[in-house]
């Protein structure tokens, strides 16, 4: 379970009616505005403690305005801006306020904007759009907005719970600083406390949290959601009896809550009352009607950009278009450019242009009205007087230029509030005829002195230069801008890389075959490729699907990468993020086994190297005949698994033979992990020793290990954890195997084991391996204990159509590339009938990608996280069919948890280690049938499936009972091999024998 206390979001403000004249208004709408008003301030208390974000989630109670009354309301707001120009401030933000009811974000923002620029000393204005900002993601743009307001208003305590919202996700040291100085300004804050005590449950400091939520329920007795919090943290520390009671308690103060039944679901599923869980869940279902984790493309409402606008430009224009006539300040230039964003996006280039010339002429300081007047005077015709005026106002050096460019060419919207010009001038710019027209002219424009951002400037140049062919002279800009960056620290690579990524996806809009030829000529430059694999995981996870070009030229530089690293001072923090990128995603066993060899070789010149070699710890038995053999596990605490499958297995041994000791951590450099407080749930009644190694240096975990007198020592990490290969460095134990994990051999003069079976290393494999291979017969891999098997969810909870086919492609974003997709596209576009559910990535890449497959965007769900073990297997419950990733499958877990479900599997084996791990799973329940070698029997086998829906209840009648009753996958079996091939290592260990590869 993911324990959480919601994710800080801005308290509630003062009933904003407070903050407006209301003696300015007419008799005749001050009932509707105090409603709106009322309900505005309501929107934004659900704001601060709502799961979803307030534009897609809107409060479920309090007083509503019918959508009519909004409209009417909104045509009286627009009579009134022609009649009273006084009133502007307060009027824009009512017009932003109705909007925002109606879920338009885009009108919303540009109308609070506007309220702003009326009066820019108005706090409450800066706060709202720090919301907005906050809501979108937009956290700079939203710390600026609340700095701004704080400035104002120097004392208000709440405007430093604000900006520590906007900070707490990338520094919880900073939130926390801010909310002391809240709570110093009001000691009886309740809001603040409630978020200070999450930022010390997020450093580590659970009393310190706990004491903050009881000072909150000394001050508010009856807040539930106080009390849901403080039974997080004991869920966190494992106290589940009080976690339980914390939770119960308030229930009763809230019992319409999901998430408190959410919160006390999990405890009944860790205490093994699966049942009392599962009844808990269909109350939540029953009550929401709908699961709110599942999501279809054309809801995405804050996803994607352009929903925000298309849908309704002619209504922005419209609504505005009576309100300029009358407007003379400068500030009315933004709201002409709205019109004329509008009207563009519309297609009326007349009434664009028009409107650009009403905003300079209202605005002749504004420089980017001017350009985007220019632009649209350029895209009309080839007129020579926009260029010459283009090249003017480059001429004069403004910054803004170069923005303006940057948003031209790479799309890129200066802040919020030009999110509407951004989309109109990426859909100006994508014909062809018009891109090429823009083409013959920049250049030409830009041919002069060199603007101080040169860096920028040679990034658009190399996206101008570029030919449809691919000629051209654009690598020269691009290697000139990429030269700018040599030798620069990691934080100036960053943010290059990210400017980078811009371009590639430029060329991706436009199907152009550039992308892998980019980012070639990017990672020449060392810097580049090495802030490349360190920000592997970041751009993989943004552009899921389409990162492909990207991946494939950072990984043919690998040898050039370790090379440049091999000196650099700080090596040691890099190597775990490198081998990190290299296990997870490369596609080539090689990658990884070339950044292996490399890290061996750098920990050869360790002084801990070997340490412990050749002392036999003390009570280690001669032979596994004599007495208890002593072993011992680095195991995962596992953060978002309850149910470790490693951590149930280990408790099965025999303990009349075996000694066992269990060493649990979280890798340390995992920016999101959590350390766990207490024990593993599996482990609680372990018989053995378990040792929590999180924080020690891996010198003192390997010197506990040794001091165990551990005789065989099991990696189950595998070696994407950075501690791992400098713990079995020191060579803590006699006898050292890879178990479980991530397993890949390779670890020479390390690792003397690795344990798999026939389907992981075929016959033969084993010749040249530094490791003995120990075969078990049938599966090696255990999988999660199950207790309880719930019945799936119906398809109308999930919003699901009870007639299609599902497909599922529930996987880990980082295993979903462009080659999977495309797989999966072709397999849907053989069955009409039919969905396919993923979960969450970027909406914008699986549209497009759908589209260019021929395939309608709303056939594509989504199910969003949950957190609860037993809601996870009841949505599974619902598909038809769980398509594998491919090269790296599924193993023990989500592929495992739909075979439990009853949901038939194929997978897809190809020569890449890690795409056998679906193969070991099926072939250990007898389902080889089910197992595929290339991709058009992937795609017939599904597509067999969809044909013969008759056939779906019988072959998920035989996948629950194989799963069930398989001996292959019975953990306790997997066990007893596991022991006999401990005893073998261990004797040929005390014969004085090497490591050599057996079968069990």
């Amino acid at each position: 379970m993911r324990c959480r206390d919601d994710t800080l979001r801005p308290l509630p403000f003062p009933l904003l009616l407070n903050h407006l004249g209301s003696g300015r208004m007419q008799p005749d709408i001050d009932g509707i505005r105090q409603t709106l008003l009322e309900l505005l301030a309501r929107l934004e208390c659900h704001h601060a403690s709502a799961e979803g974000k307030i534009w897609r989630n809107p409060p479920e109670h309090g007083v509503s305005l019918p959508e009519e009354t909004l409209t009417v309301f909104e045509a009286t707001l627009r009579s009134r801006l022609q009649q009273r120009p006084a009133d502007r401030k307060e009027l824009y933000f009512l017009l932003g306020a109705c909007r925002l009811l109606k879920a338009d974000l885009g009108f919303a923002i540009q109308a609070f904007h506007l309220c702003v620029a009326e009066d820019e000393e108005w706090a409450p204005g800066h706060v709202w759009l720090g919301h907005l900002h906050f809501g979108m993601g937009a956290l700079v743009l939203a710390w600026a907005c609340y700095r701004r307001a704080l400035v104002l208003q120097p004392d208000d305590a709440r405007l430093y719970r604000h900006l520590s919202c906007s900070v707490y996700a990338k520094d919880t040291a900073m939130a926390s600083s801010l909310l002391e100085r809240a709570i110093r300004l009001n000691c009886t804050y309740v809001e603040g406390r409630r978020n200070l005590a999450r930022c010390r449950l997020a450093r580590n400091a659970s009393e310190s949290s706990i004491g903050n939520y009881q000072r909150v329920l000394a001050l508010e007795p009856d807040h539930a959601e106080a009390w849901r919090n403080l039974g997080n943290v004991m869920y966190v520390l494992r106290r589940l009896d009080d976690a339980g009671f914390y939770f119960r308690r308030a229930l009763i103060l809230d019992p319409a809550s999901v998430a408190i039944r959410t919160s006390l679901s999990d405890v009944h599923l860790i205490s093994n009352r699966p049942d009392e869980a599962a009844a808990l869940q269909r109350t939540v279902i029953a009550d929401r009607g709908r699961v709110a984790s599942v999501q279809t493309l054309p809801e995405t409402l804050a996803e994607l950009p352009e929903s925000l606008f298309a849908p309704e430009t002619g209504d922005i224009a419209r609504l505005l278009a009576g309100v300029l006539p009358s407007a003379h300040a400068w500030r009315d230039g933004p709201a002409w450019a709205i019109v004329a964003y509008s009207r563009g996006l519309e297609g009326d280039a007349h009434g664009c242009l028009e409107a650009l010339d009403r905003a300079v002429m209202a605005a002749p300081r504004h420089v980017l009205f001017q350009l985007d007047r220019e632009l649209a005077r350029l895209m009309m015709s080839d007129d020579a007087d926009a260029a010459t005026e283009l090249g003017r106002l480059f001429a004069t050096g403004d910054a803004v230029c170069n923005n303006w460019l940057e948003s031209v060419v790479l799309h890129e919207a200066f802040n919020g509030m030009d999110l509407l010009g951004s989309w109109w001038r990426k859909t100006l710019t994508q014909t062809p005829s018009v891109w090429r027209r823009l083409q013959s002219v920049l250049p030409l424009v830009l041919d002069g002195p060199e603007t101080a951002d040169d860096g920028r400037y040679r990034l658009v140049l190399s996206a101008l230069t570029c030919e449809p062919d691919g000629s051209g002279p654009w690598p020269d800009h691009l290697r000139r801008w990429a030269e700018l960056h040599r030798g620069a620290d990691r934080s100036a690579c960053q943010t290059a890389l990210y400017q980078a990524w811009r371009l590639i996806q430029f060329w991706e809009d436009r199907d152009m075959p550039m992308c892998r030829a980019v980012a070639d000529v990017l990672f020449e430059q060392d810097d580049l490729l090495l802030s490349a694999w360190l920000e592997a995981f970041g751009i993989s996870n943004a552009r899921a699907g389409c990162a492909d070009p990207w991946m494939e030229a950072m990984f043919a530089g690998t040898a050039r990468m370790l090379e440049f690293t091999r000196n650099r001072p700080d090596l040691d923090d890099l190597l775990p993020h490198i081998l990190l990128a290299a296990c997870f995603l490369a596609r080539s066993d090689a990658v990884y086994a070339l950044v292996t060899r490399f890290w061996i070789e750098r920990l050869r010149g360790w002084e801990h190297w070997h340490r412990f070699a050749g002392e036999i710890p003390a009570r280690i038995p001669a032979s596994a005949a004599d007495r208890k053999m002593r072993v011992g596990y680095v195991v995962h605490d596992f953060r978002y698994q309850d149910f470790c499958p490693e951590h149930n297995v280990v408790r099965l041994h025999d303990t009349e033979r075996f000694d066992v000791s269990v060493f649990f951590a979280t890798p340390q450099h995992s920016p999101t992990a959590r350390r766990l407080e207490g024990l593993p749930p599996l482990l609680r009644d372990f018989p053995g020793r378990v040792h929590n190694i999180n924080g020690l240096a891996p010198e003192d975990s390997a010197a506990l290990i040794n001091a165990e007198g551990v005789g065989v020592l099991f990696d189950t990490f595998g070696w994407w954890a950075g501690e791992i290969p400098r713990i079995f460095a020191q060579r803590p134990a006699p006898v050292q195997a890879t178990w479980c994990g991530l397993s890949r051999p390779g670890k020479e003069d390390i690792m003397d084991y690795i344990v798999g079976n026939d389907d992981l290393f075929r016959p033969g494999e084993e010749d040249g391996l530094p490791e003995g291979v120990v075969r078990l017969d049938g599966a090696y891999i255990p999988v999660k204990p199950r207790t309880h098997v719930p019945q799936p969810l119906s398809r109308s909870a999930l919003g699901i159509p009870e007639d299609c086919f599902v497909f599922l492609g529930y996987h880990q974003v980082m295993k979903i590339n462009k080659k999977t997709l495309d797989l999966w596209m072709e397999v849907l576009r053989n069955c009409p009938n039919s969905i396919l559910i993923l979960n969450w990535t970027n909406p914008w890449i699986i549209r497009n990608l759908a589209r260019s497959h021929g395939i309608d965007a709303s056939r594509i769900m989504f199910f969003r996280f949950v957190r609860t073990e037993v809601e996870h297997l009841m949505r599974l419950g619902v598909a038809d069919l769980f398509l594998d990733t491919n090269p790296f499958t599924s193993a023990a877990l989500t592929g495992a948890d739909a075979l439990y479900m009853k949901v038939p599997r194929i997978t897809l084996v190809e020569a890449n280690l890690y795409s056998r791990f679906g193969q070991i799973m099926m072939n250990g329940i007898g389902l080889n049938d089910w197992v595929c070698h290339d991709r058009k029997e992937f795609i017939e086998r599904a597509v067999a499936l969809y044909r013969t829906p008759e056939d779906v209840q019988a072959i998920r009648q035989r996948i629950g009972s194989q799963v069930i009753h398989s001996e292959s996958l019975d953990p306790a079996k997997i066990l007893r091999k596991l022991e006999k091939a401990i005893e073998v290592m261990w004797d040929r260990h005390c014969t004085g024998l090497p490591p050599t590869s057996f079968r069990v």
